[in-house]
């Protein structure tokens, strides 16, 4: 299902962008304080500067998430064993963080996975966000005029592709409810015992065995939401019309 819309409001943005998760997630009696933490849009001129001192173009769905909202934070807390923690975090870095990672390339990488990025002198590395610090994720453009995909480093155990664009991988982070490490669901890499055990009472089904082979990963891994499909369309929005605020 796609939401396709040509004007919308501050509220119905969010509504739209979230796909129902927060609806979701307040059905869950352990889930508490459920909070959506509002940016300010990015304007065209510090889009287009920041893409003139990296080098690079951002792709079309992540364009317009920007010039829609200058990064994206829902946060949520968990009753667990009589305490309430914070759990829930679904982070989008405000583009002025996302930063070039060009030392990466001068870097060997162990092990060499059956898929790897085509890294050379020409290619851009953008972080886009750290998990751990042995485990980050990163916009690559294998060329400065090719597509750009989304890829995991671990250093542990390697590259693995995350997937195709900015637009699945913000579905990625909304089916994984803002659980911790989802990231690692991606590779098989084993959770945390007490991380496991969160997942076992808000999201079981994200425990299910991934296939190994990563384009297969890449492809069908994705558990389904109601609402199982981000139109990027739903990224633009007029910023006159809509007050966008940081809260």
């Amino acid at each position: 299902m796609s939401f396709v819309v040509d004007l919308v409001s501050e509220d119905s943005f969010y509504v739209n962008l979230l796909l129902g998760l927060t609806k979701l997630l307040s059905k869950h009696q352990q889930i508490t304080d459920i909070k959506l933490h509002r940016y300010s849009p990015c304007d065209k001129l510090t889009l287009g500067n920041w893409e003139q001192k990296n080098g690079v173009a951002l792709p079309d769905d992540m364009r317009k998430f920007y010039l829609s909202t200058d990064g994206f934070s829902l946060t949520w807390n968990f009753k667990y064993a009589d305490k309430e923690l914070q759990i829930g975090h679904i982070y989008v870095r405000p583009l002025a963080e996302i930063v070039c990672a060009t030392h990466i390339l001068n870097e060997v990488i162990t092990p060499e996975n059956e898929e790897q990025p085509k890294l050379s002198e020409f290619s851009k590395i953008l972080e886009l966000d750290t998990v751990k610090n042995d485990t980050k994720i990163y916009l690559i453009y294998e060329k400065i005029e090719s597509e750009p995909t989304i890829w995991i480093l671990d250093k542990i155990m390697g590259w693995f592709p995350l997937c195709e664009n900015f637009t699945k991988y913000f579905r990625m982070m909304l089916v994984h409810q803002g659980l911790p490490y989802w990231q690692y669901c991606a590779f098989n890499k084993a959770l945390p015992t007490w991380i496991q055990e969160i997942y076992l009472l808000v999201a079981p089904h994200l425990l299910a065995p991934r296939p190994k082979k990563s384009k297969v990963i890449r492809e069908t891994y994705i558990p389904e939401l109601p609402h199982n499909h981000i139109d990027p369309v739903i990224f633009t929005t007029d910023s006159h019309n809509s007050r966008r605020y940081r809260r």
